[in-house]
């Protein structure tokens, strides 16, 4: 991934007044106000980045106003670019830019393509996906928060689960072995039993199985 300089050419930001990608166009149609929210964002962080909160505050409908107030310039305050758009992401909380580094700049390098667009965004391509994440399909929405029923509830739990670990692991640990740790763990919190017994190694058993008959 290439290192993002303070003198380098921005991708969302390029010289206009408002934001290109909050505004209606014509593949949108009349009713739908699809546009890229993701990109948006970036936007005005790159705007942030070259004109710092004294210019930003200037424009209309500026989000997250107490991150870019906080930090007035934020090339005197950040040592690189990366460093502050990290940063800026931490602010958003439960926000699909927030994560790991290597997320962020994920996100940052590609939130321009079209799949960023959908009305239910693409984040990751189903294909890049690893296939041991059983829940998670890569979108920005999960289906079964509709469903209210226990099936329903534990699908759009373990969805939740599976896609938090992926945006907050870095790319290197994202192997399924780092994975299968990470849910045993998870899974086995409250056991009352020594990790090298039998009686721990058949409740994992059933609680791994368990995570799995959600989907039947």
């Amino acid at each position: 991934m290439a290192k993002i300089a303070n003198k380098y050419e921005m991708r969302y930001y390029k010289g206009e007044k408002n934001n290109p990608f909050e505004e209606i166009n014509e593949k949108q149609g009349a009713n739908a106000m699809r546009y890229n929210q993701l990109a948006s964002l970036l936007w005005y962080f790159e705007y942030y980045w070259e004109h710092g909160w004294k210019g930003l505050q200037k424009l209309e409908d500026v989000p997250t106003q107490v991150f870019f107030e906080a930090i007035p310039e934020p090339q005197k305050q950040y040592s690189s670019f990366e460093d502050a758009l990290v940063a800026f992401a931490s602010w958003q909380h439960t926000g699909w830019l927030n994560g790991c580094m290597d997320w962020v700049l994920y996100v940052y390098e590609h939130a321009l393509e079209e799949r960023f667009y959908q009305p239910q965004c693409q984040i990751v391509p189903k294909d890049e996906l690893p296939k041991y994440l059983l829940y998670w399909d890569g979108s920005t929405f999960c289906r079964w928060k509709l469903q209210s029923t226990t099936k329903g509830t534990a699908r759009s739990f373990w969805w939740d689960f599976e896609s938090s670990w992926y945006r907050d692991t870095p790319r290197k640990e994202r192997t399924e072995a780092g994975w299968r740790q990470y849910l045993r763990e998870y899974l086995m919190r409250n056991s009352e039993h020594h990790p090298k017994s039998e009686e721990y190694k058949n409740e994992l058993t059933e609680q791994l199985e368990r995570y799995k008959s959600w989907l039947k």
